[in-house]
């Protein structure tokens, strides 16, 4: 394939100028809504990185006051917040934080805007690899102004520094297949490595395209004696090992039920069903069909490149059953697995422009425009649908309700990360809905009468908080069980009970 013949322009100025433009709307479409509190999408996980970045922060800041510093730096609150991958974005973040001379939180979307950015540059120059500059545009277009997308990588998680390491390792990858030379095998190392560190998922898919790749180009008994594919596994899988099986060995604590999950979660309904609904949620199933169906047009390379990263997806929605079908950012690696794959089709639409008179190309570069506006709009719409500025001094109000001498247990949102970021104040927690039919399903229920479950959570705490009365409303004996004790306290947006009535 000559990726320079029949290209939509004839001047490489113009792909340059259009690169910017696209990386440059592509950021700032993120910067939507800035300010407002990070509790649009995921806030749990999002609270999570906010905690740990101050608790960062607060240990460098010289002048930071002393009580603030000991609730931020307590090894409750590590447990709390349940640490996971390496805090690589949040000590970013507190850095910035640091340089501001203040805790501002916003910035959070700032750094991972431009890591998702930094992304879409890496698939730019993989898609013009695999196919030619056209193809790199329109599926950069793609990546950058997809709707799940734009909102999912503003969001305060390792998601976009994880999506944007992966494109590079994918790039590094075709460049090392190409070249064979111990410097691209070193890079490619330290980037699929760095890769799997900021969070393991990616491995899934890296590790079949590289397979792929590798068993396409060479015989088995050439590979095993390979060195350079001996020194990238090694590179790989070595800067991962050490972190999340010597400085954090917890990490790995969800894996737990690993072997319990295949057997009870896989054959439900909800989770092909559940997963299905996430897919066609986050990737129009238009566009869905028309990256599969361009796959089979890639040369050699794309074609392995494209069924490695499906391969991996579908690997990686059995190895986390529960979180591929109730953790819509666990599939965001969709996004640039589309965007590559529909690099094909791209290239073919491109090539067949080429052709056309001046006037109609410009007619398609119009249509390129609505394509992303119609969806940038869509996005201005629902992250300016909701308003969370009130939200930090409601729960700060909630915090100052609860005495200091009291031990509390809450049916609270967000697992209780609302009161511990913008409170101070950790809570423990009564399960979700959710939370118990994951125990159903499991067959790990507690105790089969709900008031020996109730006396059983509750037997070691004074009171009990409910911010969340959509939950309360769908537990029925837990409404009622509280129902019979005393109020403790009661103000708009939540009530406290005393446990000591019971």
């Amino acid at each position: 394939m000559d990726n320079k013949e029949l290209q939509f322009s004839k001047h490489n100025k113009y792909y340059l100028v259009v690169l910017i433009i696209l990386l440059v709307l592509g950021f700032v479409v993120r910067m939507i809504d800035l300010k407002d509190p990070p509790l649009d999408f995921h806030p749990t996980r999002q609270l999570r990185a906010a905690v740990i970045a101050r608790s960062i922060y607060l240990q460098m800041a010289p002048d930071s006051d002393p009580e603030f510093v000991d609730y931020a730096t307590d090894p409750a609150l590590y447990d709390y917040v349940t640490r996971r991958e390496p805090p690589i974005t949040e000590g970013i973040v507190a850095i910035l934080y640091l340089i501001i001379g203040d805790e501002t939180l916003w910035v959070s979307r700032i750094v991972t805007a431009v890591f998702w950015c930094l992304g879409g540059l890496g698939l730019y120059f993989l898609v013009e690899k695999l196919a030619n500059k056209d193809a790199a545009l329109i599926s950069l277009g793609f990546y950058l102004f997809n709707p799940f997308g734009v909102i999912a990588s503003r969001s305060f998680q390792p998601e976009s520094l994880m999506v944007a390491s992966m494109i590079w390792s994918l790039l590094m990858i075709i460049l090392w297949v190409e070249k064979r030379n111990w410097k691209t095998a070193t890079l490619t190392g330290l980037t699929i490595g760095f890769t799997i560190l900021v969070k393991p998922n990616p491995l899934f898919l890296l590790l079949p395209v590289f397979v792929l790749l590798i068993l396409s180009s060479e015989k088995i008994k050439n590979v095993i004696k390979d060195t350079q594919i001996w020194m990238i596994g090694t590179i790989s899988v070595l800067i991962p090992f050490v972190f999340y099986f010597f400085i954090n060995p917890a990490a790995g604590g969800f894996l737990n039920n690993f072997w319990l999950d295949i057997r009870t979660i896989i054959p439900t309904p909800q989770y092909l069903l559940g997963w299905g609904s996430i897919i066609t949620d986050i990737v129009p199933f238009s566009l869905l069909i028309l990256a599969l169906v361009g796959m089979p047009f890639y040369d050699k390379k794309g074609l392995l490149l494209s069924l490695g990263m499906w391969v991996g997806y579908f690997l990686l929605g059995v190895f986390v059953p529960h979180h591929i079908y109730t953790h819509n950012y666990y599939s965001i690696i969709l996004v640039p697995m589309v965007a590559i794959c529909l690099g094909r089709i791209a290239h073919i639409l491109a090539e067949s422009a080429s052709t056309l008179r001046l006037i109609w190309k410009i007619g398609l570069i119009g249509l390129a425009l609505v394509a992303i506006a119609y969806p940038t709009w869509n996005v201005y719409k629902e992250l300016n649908e909701n308003d969370y500025r009130n939200e930090p001094q409601g729960w700060e109000k909630i915090s100052e309700a609860l005495p200091d001498d009291q031990r509390v247990i809450a049916l609270t949102h967000n697992y209780g990360f609302n009161l511990a970021y913008y409170g101070n104040r950790m809570v423990a927690n009564w399960p979700y809905v959710a939370d118990l039919s994951l125990q159903e399903i499991r067959g790990t229920e507690g105790e089969a009468d709900f008031d020996s479950f109730f006396d059983a959570m509750t037997d070691t705490y004074d009171l009990f908080l409910v911010t969340h009365f959509g939950e309360l409303n769908a537990q029925p004996q837990l409404k009622a069980k509280l129902e019979e004790l005393t109020i403790f306290g009661i103000v708009e947006g939540y009530v406290i009970y005393d446990l000591s009535s019971n």
